[in-house]
Parts: structure tokens; sequence; C-alpha cells
């Protein structure tokens, strides 16, 4: 392993730590606010972010037509890896690493401006639909304002966890931590707060958190 990929690998591994970090300058901090390591990988850090971006770019130029379909089910490849079955995005989605830090375990539709803010870790579930203007984040920035002050930007990061057959409607937002069950349906404009664990089977509408999880509904077939 060079020592490019090294640092690419140890930071990515700080990023879904939990830890707190500066993803302007790549420095990393205790849970008090001290500064305690950094990696001078700054540079190879940005440009790795701008590698991870380039096929997301493409992806969302490509024209409508057979020729650009086909050109964008091959960069679906590129950026989640390979499958047989059916994915589709429809473009333009955003992805703050590219796609490259999210996956799907299977088949999946996605409709207009879909966001992932995948600092951390997303994981998508076989047979999940999403419609437009999703926000899918793993970013939390911490509430003291002591440790905001250190510098610009300081984060960290929960991994997103969404099961398979769910259904996420248009406009809902899906937070750093966040766990959906198999089967559940997201209502449209929905927030699931950090943290959030969502049963399987489960109906969530509106703002959920932790405290009226155990109020939803379960799915019933109609």
């Amino acid at each position: 392993m060079s020592e490019r990929e090294n640092i690419i690998k140890r930071s990515r591994e700080m990023m879904c730590s939990g830890r707190l970090y500066n993803p302007i300058f790549w420095e990393y901090y205790n849970s008090d606010g001290v500064y305690s390591d950094s990696f001078e990988c700054s540079k190879i850090m940005n440009d790795y972010q701008v590698e991870c971006r380039k096929e997301m770019y493409l992806y969302n130029s490509l024209p409508h037509d057979e020729e650009g379909d086909r050109q964008r089910s091959e960069l679906l490849k590129a950026i989640f890896g390979e499958f047989e079955g059916f994915r589709k995005i429809e473009a333009p989605f955003y992805a703050n690493y590219g796609g490259k830090h999210t996956k799907l375990k299977g088949i999946f539709f996605a409709n207009f401006n879909l966001t992932l803010i995948e600092d951390g870790e997303i994981e998508i579930g076989d047979k999940t639909m999403v419609g437009p203007n999703v926000v899918i984040s793993t970013a939390e920035h911490p509430k003291s304002s002591a440790i905001r002050a250190l510098g610009q930007g300081i984060l960290y990061n929960k991994k997103v966890t969404i099961g398979n057959n769910v259904w996420i409607g248009s406009g809902a937002q899906i937070f750093a931590g966040a766990t959906i069950g198999d089967n559940c349906i997201i209502g449209a404009g929905s927030i699931i707060t950090k943290n959030t664990v969502i049963p399987p089977n489960k109906i969530a509408t509106g703002v959920v958190s932790k405290k009226i999880v155990h109020q939803l509904k379960d799915i019933k077939d109609e």
C-alpha cells in the first residue's frame, strides 16, 4: 500500500469512528475538544474527494437519451459496484464523496435530486425506493459552542442504515445514526432525527425521534 493509500485508509477509519475532526485541515480532536492528532494529509484528502466526485459529475452531465442512459448504467457500476439487477438514479444526484461511501445492497431506485452527505457510511438494502429531493446525512456538528469555535466545520459522523424494501417519500430527510427497518414507509417531507431506530414494518410521518418511535403505526396492506 502506498503512503497516499495509507493516509486515505487511516483518514476514512477516523471519519467513521465517531471522533470529532475538522474536514478542512484534517485535524482530529478528543471528546473534550482538545487537539490530539493530525495527519499531514489535507491536500491528499481534498484531492481524494475531488477524484471521488468525477464520475458523479459526468453522470449528471449526460443527456437523457438512449446513449446517455447506457453510460449512466455503466457509471453506476463504477460508483456502487457491479450488480446484475435493476438500479437507477435519476440525474442529478449529489454526494460529497460521489457515492463512494454509500453501499447499495441490491435493487435500487431514486428519483431526482437525491443528496447523500456521506462523510460516514450509508448502507441501503435491497428493493428500496427513494422519492425526489431526499437527503440522507451521516454528519453531525457538536452542540458545544466552545468545541465548534475550535475550527470551522468541526463534525463527527454516524452510519445511516436503511433496510430492505423501504419506501422513502419525496423530500424526506434522514440524519446521522438513523436506522430504518425492513419494509418501512417514510412519508413525504418527514424528518428522521439523529440516532432514531425505526423498527421493521412501520409507517413514519412528520418529525420522528427516539421519543415517539413507540407511537408509530404498523403497515396495513391495502
